[in-house]
């Protein structure tokens, strides 16, 4: 009886009928005692009767409790199921979204290392580009003071023959190659000291004035070094080519065709670069520009 008591849900309707059949049963039985009793038999059958009264009412509050009980549980219990499910939900999607963020910061975390690595093998190459170029600009800075040396009145400007009118201009020692010097070294230690705007400029002054002059050629070549440590690649580029073609047999186009290389580095074009340092290597074997050139190819690994 206790377990009907506690029914719910889709079984309400069938402790209804079950509380309606006590309910009738009371009744019934004490109209039954009441109909074949006697008169000291009814007044206990009255009492009997009000203790059955009593009872169902308490009977009745009880079911109805119950009942209400029942349906605010299942209520209860409906939304709590409700609230379960949603949060279930709502953590599967949480959880998506953390494995998505997790995959794509894993995926930047790639990235950066590809690019972290990348960069490091760009500084080690331009690393040894600039040490090499220092190097080089060492030595020529040596070959230059060697051929352009010129001591006012000394021994090596006295001809043991006769200097003609045509030689005259251009004769050691004479006023014009003194002004030519002049001009030609002031842009120089402008070079040397950083100014490469003021050292284009002088050279430009130079090679206008003394086209043909012996030191023409390493003008040039000194235009094109100070575009390129300018970073202006492209005009570096035509001035090389420029050194390369009015002057080919300068004994400054391997490093023109290296300086070159190390130009088509800088702007990303790879291929370009190693074509002209196989070039420097297969046509001046001999040259400093090849070692150089040697090295280069060693660090893009050829």
């Amino acid at each position: 009886m206790l377990a009907i008591l506690r029914c719910g849900g889709e079984n309400v309707k069938t402790c209804n009928m079950f509380r309606r059949a006590i309910y009738g049963g009371f009744v019934g039985m004490a109209l039954w005692l009441s109909s074949c009793a006697s008169p000291q038999q009814e007044q206990s059958l009255t009492q009997i009767q009000s203790q059955i009264s009593v009872l169902s009412n308490e009977m009745r509050d009880s079911f109805s409790k119950t009942e209400e009980d029942t349906v605010n549980l299942y209520k209860q219990l409906n939304e709590e199921v409700r609230q379960l499910q949603k949060n279930q939900a709502d953590n599967a999607e949480v959880n998506d979204q953390l494995a998505a963020s997790v995959t794509a910061i894993e995926a930047k975390l790639d990235e950066y290392n590809a690019r972290m690595t990348q960069l490091s093998e760009r500084l080690d190459s331009t690393e040894t580009a600039l040490t090499d170029r220092i190097t080089s600009l060492s030595d020529q800075m040596g070959e230059i003071k060697n051929e352009t040396a010129i001591i006012p009145g000394g021994p090596d400007q006295q001809q043991s023959a006769p200097i003609t009118e045509e030689q005259s201009s251009t004769t050691v020692g004479s006023p014009q190659d003194s002004e030519a010097s002049r001009m030609y070294h002031q842009p120089y230690t402008l070079y040397v000291n950083g100014d490469f705007e003021a050292a284009i400029s002088g050279f430009q002054r130079y090679l206008q004035q003394y086209p043909g002059a012996e030191l023409a050629d390493m003008a040039q070549f000194w235009i094109a070094e100070s575009f390129f440590s300018l970073g202006e690649y492209e005009t570096a580029l035509k001035e090389y080519d420029t050194l390369i073609n009015k002057y080919p047999n300068s004994d400054k186009i391997p490093d023109a065709f290296l300086g070159k290389a190390d130009t088509f580095l800088k702007l990303d074009r790879q291929i370009e670069a190693i074509s002209h340092l196989k070039y420097v290597m297969n046509q001046f074997p001999d040259s400093a520009a090849a070692r150089k050139a040697a090295d280069r190819l060693k660090s893009l690994g050829e």
